[in-house]
């Protein structure tokens, strides 16, 4: 996939590599992304990449199939989502199997007042990964998750660096989860620019991890990881930095109705009030974190609630309260 210009007029054209046959040219880039992806679903080639330009989506990029693979240049290969309308995301996987979206950039319109998501992943998109991703601005989530059951997920590397609302959201609908979804060495930035909003919002992932992630926000957004209703959550070897803050009750980690978690070897540096705050959870182990700089509390464990075999231990806790 590249662009190429006539006179003042910008086309872009898909060419199958293998035996130079043009796929689809034309003055939309989302057209003729989705007429290579659907190529590659019939050939059986698998994977469509786009040459380093900037792509003005006028449709999203919508994949059609199971085992299609979507990539680019790195930052050099842009899709640019502002055109977007309302309920249009700049690149959607719904319903497809072993999916894949890597080396590229994306963005939609940044303050627009619209809900359109980056990535918006959905109803039994089983084993996606998104991998060396870069967010530029996002109109509402970076990377979105929803509906039915999703298993073992990856979001690996990266960078999301400015969004409206949460840089990468799963909320499963209810009876459903996401199961073994790993977040991996992410790079986050600035949550919630336009309205409160977490780096990660994790609702009903089930025996999913979070390590090795650098999370930052230089502005009052919501939490660094907001988690709700998870079992078997591990979150670890995390960088956060920051000033953040939940419905006036700040905090780099807010877990709610969680059960079986483990937070363990992550460093926490300046935030307006507490670390960790744990409510109505049970069965989980705290241990070995660094924290610094925190206006109230390090460790907050909100009653009444179950807050049932806790295991708190080898916290390093450094101008705290």
């Amino acid at each position: 996939m590249f662009p190429f210009t006539v006179g003042a007029t910008t086309y872009y054209a898909a060419v199958r590599t293998i035996d130079g046959h043009v796929i689809d040219f034309g003055t939309g880039p989302g057209a003729v992304i989705n007429s290579a992806l659907a190529d590659c679903n019939t050939t059986g080639y698998g994977e469509t990449t786009c040459m380093g330009a900037t792509y003005p989506l006028e449709v999203s990029v919508t994949f059609p199939a199971d085992e299609l693979i979507l990539s680019g240049l790195g930052r050099a290969t842009f899709l640019d989502g502002d055109a977007l309308a309302t309920n249009e995301h700049a690149i959607i996987i719904s319903g497809y199997t072993d999916c894949v979206v890597r080396d590229l950039a994306v963005q939609t319109e940044d303050g627009g007042g619209k809900t359109c998501h980056c990535v918006f992943i959905e109803d039994g998109a089983d084993r996606f990964k998104i991998e060396n991703l870069i967010i530029v601005n996002s109109d509402y989530d970076g990377i979105h998750i929803e509906g039915t059951n999703i298993v073992d997920s990856e979001i690996l590397s990266g960078n999301i660096l400015d969004v409206d609302h949460d840089c990468i959201n799963a909320t499963m609908d209810a009876g459903n989860t996401i199961t073994w979804l790993t977040i991996f060495n992410v790079k986050l930035t600035n949550a919630g620019v336009a309205a409160a909003g977490a780096l990660i919002y994790l609702q009903r992932a089930n025996d999913s991890l979070i390590a090795s992630n650098k999370m930052i926000t230089t502005a009052t957004t919501g939490d660094v990881i907001h988690a709700l209703d998870n079992a078997r959550l591990d979150i670890v070897d995390n960088k956060m930095n920051g000033t953040v803050g939940h419905a006036g009750l700040p905090t780099f980690m807010y877990l709610w109705r969680n059960t079986d978690f483990l937070i363990s070897d992550n460093s926490m540096f300046t935030t307006m009030n507490n670390g960790i705050q744990i409510l109505d959870c049970d069965q989980f182990t705290i241990t070995d974190n660094r924290l610094r700089d925190i206006e109230l509390y390090g460790i907050s464990m909100i009653l009444p609630g179950v807050n049932d075999q806790v295991h708190i231990e080898g916290n390093f806790m450094y101008n705290v309260g």
